[in-house]
């Protein structure tokens, strides 16, 4: 028989919840903070669960420097760096094609705009446009000292980083010209070490400046707005640890993955930190399950996410839950 309990006992136990509820609302009260807008942060509505569906490897060549992927038109394309090619899939991890030219020696960033893909060609100091089938289309070459790891396109502008001088370079793309630049190598606020990706999205411009841990803002013209994600009074919380691509989902979230941290990190427009995924799932005993030196990830129509990963040489496939 289930044990009685007293009533002072009972008393105790409600007047201590009571406590306990008045501490916690008298924190959020002098502090001026509303729980319901904590709760909402800590656990969001709309942030979907991804659940691991199956790894791509290299097709007949092993994934060697993998930089950078993307998903559109029912396929997935890599910039398999050191291989001087882009490898193309569809979405049951089925190799299709390399696309490779004569002009293109270390693929590094690539950008679609619907149309056209663009790829940095860091070693020819170009930026290559091809159509979805690798066709050329054209080209537009740099100057020698510009290395230029990723690209981005807006209106008639091109971003670029150069990662030989650590900034960012805007380009006229009726003129061909360098209009200005920004960043340049440093900590302080908008300024970068070792960038190695770029997006644009809602008049703002991300770039991951990795070895500084953390995600630069900038509008347009190259003016820093602020920095993600936001900092918290512990050192081991809040911060990233070598973010390198990045990417938003269908509902506009920020995706990054973290190359020493070996995860992949979500995060919203006021700096929070929403999610963090580190493993997939074994596919058998032998299979590595963690997530090794991502450096790349992207989202297709159907929102199925593609984490590319540099330690094992290899994509792995997410879907939603």
């Amino acid at each position: 028989m289930a044990k009685k309990i007293s009533r002072s006992t009972l008393l105790n136990i409600i007047l201590g919840a009571a406590l306990i509820v008045v501490l916690v609302f008298g924190y959020f009260y002098f502090k001026r903070v509303s729980p319901v807008e904590v709760a909402q942060t800590v656990v969001p509505a709309n942030l979907p669960e991804y659940e691991f569906m199956f790894p791509i490897y290299g097709g007949e060549k092993e994934f060697n420097n993998p930089y950078e992927i993307l998903a559109f038109n029912d396929a997935v394309y890599v910039s398999d760096s050191k291989n001087a090619r882009i490898a193309v899939y569809d979405r049951t991890g089925k190799h299709l094609k390399d696309i490779v030219s004569k002009e293109m020696k270390y693929p590094a960033g690539m950008y679609w705009d619907g149309e056209r893909l663009w790829v940095a060609e860091a070693m020819n100091h170009k930026v290559l446009v091809m159509n979805a089938d690798g066709n050329m289309l054209d080209r537009i070459s740099l100057d020698n000292k510009v290395l230029v790891a990723d690209i981005a396109v807006n209106g008639n502008k091109l971003y670029l980083i150069n990662i030989r001088a650590m900034r960012i370079e805007i380009y006229d793309l009726n003129t061909r010209k360098l209009i200005k630049s920004f960043g340049g190598i440093g900590k302080e606020e908008g300024k970068l070490y070792y960038p190695y990706d770029l997006t644009v999205r809602d008049g703002k411009l991300y770039v991951a400046d990795s070895l500084n841990n953390r995600i630069n803002i900038y509008d347009l013209d190259g003016k820093f707005i602020m920095t993600l994600p936001k900092r918290t009074g512990d050192p081991k919380k809040g911060g990233l640890s070598v973010p390198r691509g990045l990417a938003f989902d269908k509902s506009g979230v920020l995706y990054t993955v973290e190359g020493m941290a070996h995860r992949v990190t979500a995060i919203n427009d006021k700096g929070e930190i929403l999610m963090q995924l580190t493993k997939s799932q074994p596919l058998n005993e032998e299979e590595v399950m963690d997530i090794t030196l991502p450096t790349d990830v992207t989202f297709d129509e159907v929102g199925r996410m593609y984490v590319l990963e540099h330690g094992f040489k290899r994509i792995l496939v997410y879907k939603r839950k």
